[in-house]
This record gives C-alpha cells, structure tokens and sequence, in this order.
C-alpha cells in the first residue's frame, strides 16, 4: 500500500490517489504507542471503532482538503463499501477519483487524462475492504484521547516505512470526522467531512470508471 494523496490546484495537480496517512495533531493528548500495552477499556474501544467502520455500508459527505503546504480543496465523497469510492473536487480544481473493480481512477478533467492505481497501492484499501480490522495486517501504532474525540492511527503491518493512516472519530456517537495522511516522504494530507450522511441510497453509476476498455493499472 503505497500512501499518497491528490493535492489539487488551479491549472495542476499531481497524479496519486487516495491516500492514508497520519498528522501528529494535538500532541498534548495522552498518546499511547502499541496496541498490546493499550488498557483493555482502549481495547475494547479499538473494537468498537472496528464494528462501527465495518457498519458503514454508504456514506455521502462534503469534504475539505487541507494539504501539507497549506492548500485547501474541497468537494463531495461518496462511499459504498466494500470496494467502491468516489470524489469530486469543487472548481476551480477539475479532479474526479473514483475507486471501484480494485482501481483507483485518477480523472484529470483539465487535460481529459486518466490515470489508474491499484487500490491496494492506497489508503482507500484500508476504508474499502470487505472487513475492516486493525490487527493482523494492520498494526495501530498510536491511540489519543480528546475532548469527546479518540485518533487511530495505523499503518501496514509488513511496511510500516510507506506511511500511515490516522481515523478522527467523534465519541457518543462514534462517527467518522476526518483522516490524514502521511506518505512515504513525510508530507501529510487532511480530509475533514461535514454534512456526513450515511445508510443511504446511492447509484451504481456513480462509480463508474472512466475509460472502461483501459483499466490496467499505469507505471509511476
């Protein structure tokens, strides 16, 4: 799973989808390291975070982008899991990425480009598998308490040198608020989510891939 994320600008963009990743947010929190020294109360939450992820079946948001030079984006997601992603950036940025059939498409609607990446090279692996977990492939290296917020941060476990991904979760309810993204090289992307609407109706169509007769996944 390589960690990389879109920053898109007026006129440019670079060419990486989705991405995971995590920003050292808040560092007066109590942080804690491992997953095996957790208490069992953070245990058990780390469950119950799991079960709550496993129950998004759809999710429709609006979303705002904050890259790590300070450049913000925004747009709409859609989420039908397992397996299928999509966002649109508002202009002026003209950007598409949707997820669907193990690809990620990357639509560059300036120059009418597409580019595609296997999932599994993304973030959007971790939100788009049949079951989420955050053990066994998935190592949780840091769990922070805020005021009425938990961070999870978690990372692959074979390679935990490509990036990582930290979940921003609301307490009572839980409900996913925003992920960051660390890459290989240190740069870190944030997507917060308003107007979040979940167990809803959404069209097949919706995560159609451009350009359906190409889909194999291209070098970079």
């Amino acid at each position: 799973m390589k960690l990389s994320h879109p920053q898109p600008r007026c006129g440019g963009m670079t060419r990486r989808a989705f991405a995971g990743g995590a920003l050292l947010l808040l560092a007066a929190q109590r942080a804690l390291a491992a997953p095996a020294s957790l208490p069992a109360a953070d245990q058990a939450e780390l469950q119950q975070i799991e079960a709550y992820l496993n129950g998004i079946k759809t999710l429709k948001a609006k979303f705002q982008q904050t890259a790590a030079d300070g450049a913000v984006s925004g747009g709409t997601v859609w989420l039908s899991r397992p397996g299928k992603m999509r966002l649109d950036y508002d202009p002026p940025a003209k950007l598409q990425l949707v997820a669907n059939d193990g690809l990620v498409a990357v639509n560059d609607l300036t120059v009418e480009q597409v580019q595609y990446i296997s999932i599994d090279e993304t973030a959007a692996w971790f939100l788009l598998r049949d079951k989420i977990t955050l053990t066994g492939d998935v190592t949780v290296t840091r769990f922070e308490r805020g005021p009425k917020t938990v961070r999870v941060t978690a990372t692959q476990t074979k390679d935990s040198s490509i990036g990582s991904l930290t979940l921003l979760l609301t307490e009572d309810p839980l409900a996913l608020r925003q992920w960051t993204v660390l890459d290989a090289q240190g740069k870190n992307v944030t997507v917060a989510l308003t107007e979040v609407q979940d167990g809803i109706t959404l069209a097949n169509s919706l995560f159609e891939l451009p350009n359906k007769l190409d889909r194999s996944p291209r070098p970079h």
